[in-house]
Formats: C-alpha cells, structure tokens, sequence
C-alpha cells in the first residue's frame, strides 16, 4: 500500500521537497505529476503519520513500522537557522544522500516523541508525549518562548535534553 508514503511538489530551492535533487520547481509540467513524481525517502521502513511545510522546509512524524505514530521526527530544507534541530546549520534534501537513513532524526531530548509539529518561516515547533513542546531555529522575535533572541537547532548543544521544554 502507499499508505504513509508522501509526494512533494513546487519550490525546491533549498531542497524543501526532500527529493534529493536539485530541480528548482517541481509540477510546473505534467511530466513532473503522477507516478513520475518519486516518493520521499524517510529510511528503511520509516512513513510519514504527519508532515508539516514551513516556507523553506519540510519535518515529518514517522511511524513503527506497523502504521503507529514512533514520535521520530526528520526535517529538511533550508537549515541556516538551525530550524531542522540537527545541531548544524547545513541544509538538506537537494543531494539524494541527504535523505533516507542518512537523514538524522531530530533529537528531543531523553525518551521524548513528537506528536503533532507545526513549522513557520524559519522555526519549527514539536508537541511532544509528555504534553510539553520544544521549539528550534529562527529566534528573532522570541517565537521559541526561551526568554531571550538566541537562535537554537545550530549547534550539537542546542537540541536533545539542552533544549528548554515550553510548559
């Protein structure tokens, strides 16, 4: 079944479709639709149960497997804020080595699953098991609720049990 299998079209800039390649736009010809369009690679027996599109990139909750939300999350797209909350700040998705199990699972601290996500321009924000939420990237107007205007998701320290709970 395709269930859990995801498509992306449009902009591809910064490699927001995830589709490992460096094609600028994606649905502008008919020969880019339908069973010409590829399906995302997540990893080895990895599907999306949601997916969330911020204006230069693309997160998505995986499953178990067995078709059950695991809370894993992998992002891509434009990352110059650290808003893929991989502890770097290069983009991913335009090369197909940047998808699939090379693609990092973001990492929210200790035990703790993603449920529901929800992206912006250049910040992305995670409701995790526990009812609490962690949000990382873009800073500038203290969207991520840290008290302050410092960016986070840049750098190794920033994301896993570093990265603050927002109650």
């Amino acid at each position: 079944t395709n269930l859990g299998n995801v498509k992306c079209w449009g902009r591809n800039v910064e490699g927001e479709l995830g589709m490992g390649s460096s094609q600028l736009a994606v649905g502008t010809s008919p020969a880019d639709l339908g069973s010409a369009l590829p399906y995302l690679d997540f990893g080895k027996n990895e599907h999306a149960v949601e997916i969330a599109a911020g204006y230069y990139h693309t997160c998505a909750v995986l499953d178990d497997g067995q078709g059950n939300a695991s809370g894993n999350l992998k992002c891509w797209g434009d990352n110059s804020e650290g808003q893929l909350g991989l502890g770097d700040v290069r983009s991913r998705g335009l090369s197909a080595n940047d998808m699939g199990d090379s693609l990092p699972f973001v990492s929210l601290g200790t035990g703790r699953l993603a449920r529901q996500i929800a992206l912006d321009t250049g910040d992305t924000c995670a409701l995790l098991d526990d009812g609490t939420a962690k949000c990382f990237g873009d800073n500038f107007y203290g969207q991520l609720a840290q008290g302050d205007w410092t960016s986070r998701g840049g750098q190794s320290d920033q994301m896993g049990d570093a990265l603050k709970s927002i109650q």
